[in-house]
């Protein structure tokens, strides 16, 4: 399986399945896929959290709670670590859709807050609304030109 760190959680994937390692339980869970929601980042699981008194909680089944559990036993949780949200989509192969200026993986229903989630990021917006002032002269200050 292969195992990679991004936001704060380890994730790992295998055979298309995204999978995100839970410290509360000590063990791997799997995900349908990680959006954002206007937010913050978000785990969609909602496939397998629907009966809360369910002893199979959070896994769906008891052949997907096993194989979590086969998988928390012989993978390594050291893995190197993603600070881009877009190259995490890449390597989970999440569908994305074109935000202002980059690709990101939205929610459906949530509002689409462009500066919040280039604060979140802790990114800088990519724009050429503002010209270099490199580009300006002494010659074209001098006559009258404003900044």
């Amino acid at each position: 399986m292969e195992v990679i760190q991004f936001n704060g959680k380890t994730y790992g994937k295998e055979n298309a399945q995204l999978y995100v390692f839970e410290e509360l339980w000590d063990t791997f869970r799997p995900i349908t896929r990680l959006y954002w929601n206007g937010n913050k980042f978000v785990l969609d699981d909602s496939a397998y959290k629907t009966n809360l008194f369910d002893p199979v909680y959070g896994f769906g089944s008891q052949e997907m709670k096993s194989h979590c559990k086969f998988l928390t036993e012989t993978t390594d949780l050291e893995c190197s670590n993603i600070s881009s949200p877009q190259n995490f989509w890449a390597w989970c192969g999440t569908q994305t859709e074109w935000f202002h200026d980059r690709p990101c993986a939205l929610g459906g229903c949530e509002p689409k807050d462009w500066k919040r989630y280039i604060r979140n990021t802790s990114s800088r917006p990519r724009t050429l609304r503002h010209a270099p002032s490199s580009r300006i002269t002494r010659r074209l200050v001098g006559k009258g030109l404003k900044l």
